[in-house]
């Protein structure tokens, strides 16, 4: 039997974390995507919610790990604070 080492392609799938809109923790979101970064996974996707800003979340985990991939699958503009305009 093969084992396949950690983070590596098989057949050319790469795999990655995603979170739902009902993780609230932004803490447990970080320390999993900083995990998933040391093991080698491809990227973390975040979904937005209500209470919850995805940009702000993935800045944390940009910040806090060093080669995975961010991504939100969509950015609501009614769940978040109204912008700032100059």
């Amino acid at each position: 039997m093969v084992t396949p080492e950690v983070g590596a392609t098989v057949v050319g799938i790469e795999t990655g974390i995603g979170f739902t809109p009902f993780e609230t923790r932004g803490d447990v979101v970080v320390s999993s995507a900083v995990l998933a970064d040391e093991l080698g996974l491809r990227s973390v996707d975040i979904a937005e919610a209500m209470g919850r800003a995805s940009p702000v979340l993935l800045a944390r985990v940009a910040l806090a790990t060093e080669r995975i991939d961010v991504s939100s699958g969509v950015l609501s503009v009614w769940s978040g604070p109204p912008p700032c305009w100059p």
